[in-house]
């Protein structure tokens, strides 16, 4: 009747040292807040997407609207793609994302006519908060300092 009673110590033992042993896993992935601030007369009105993604920069550089504009719709969503929201005009919104520390973020707006900045690259480390305006088929970083902050 000892045996199994020792049996279960000695398991226990193994156990207990391996756990104290193991090393921390990195960090996959922190979370980002991007705060995004519609003006004016967005969008003729209309409500638009808004894709957030990871992409590097050489990609970033040749993605198409076209393409982009697929990636909505598309099922399964493609694994690059950490967020698909729906803006209504003169609606903020917080979107949180999970981005692994050494990926860069692309930012697309899909307005119904995209001016020359429709998309916006932030490059890795992504900032752990990100103010977006969307202006005119548009997307700016806002520079201007948080009211709450003072």
């Amino acid at each position: 009747m000892k045996a199994p009673r020792s049996w279960i110590v000695l398991l226990a033992a193994t156990l207990t040292l391996s756990a104290c042993g193991s090393t921390p896993k990195p960090v996959s992935s922190l979370l980002r807040a991007m705060y995004i601030r519609p003006e004016g007369q967005l969008n003729e009105g209309r409500p638009l997407y808004v894709v957030v993604r990871t992409v590097d920069e050489q990609t970033f550089l040749t993605d198409t609207y076209g393409k982009i504009s697929e990636m909505v719709t598309a099922r399964p969503l493609d694994e690059s793609v950490l967020k698909v929201i729906l803006l209504w005009p003169g609606k903020k919104n917080e979107i949180l994302v999970e981005v692994a520390p050494d990926k860069s973020v692309g930012v697309y707006g899909l307005f119904t006519q995209p001016g020359n900045q429709w998309k916006l690259f932030l490059q890795s480390p992504v900032p752990s908060n990100s103010r977006l305006r969307l202006v005119r088929g548009s997307i700016v970083v806002d520079k201007r300092k948080d009211k709450r902050a003072r």
